[in-house]
């Protein structure tokens, strides 16, 4: 299994899940398979330098708590925009 297999083998069972692609692989049809197969977040190259892999997980971190607000705001918004629709 090659890692764009990997990848969206993970997308369908975990599709919450921010994937990122690291890889010392320069193939660029793999890059771009792994990429649109298995909707990676981000694409790091080995050999990588360990303040930009700190900063694409801080990037991943922060995407996915963006979208656990987004979430949990979602219904509230809903409600607030039906209850001002009654007020008309």
């Amino acid at each position: 299994m090659d890692g764009a297999v990997f990848l969206e083998q993970v997308k369908g069972e975990y599709p919450d899940v921010v994937r990122i692609l690291l890889t010392g692989y320069s193939d660029l049809d793999s890059t771009i398979a792994a990429i649109n197969k298995g909707k990676i977040f981000s694409y790091i190259a080995k050999p990588w330098d360990n303040d930009d892999l700190k900063q694409t997980l801080h990037q991943a971190l922060h995407v996915k708590l963006l979208g656990k607000e987004s979430r949990r705001l979602e219904p509230l918004t809903q409600r607030q925009n039906e209850e001002l629709k009654s007020f008309k």
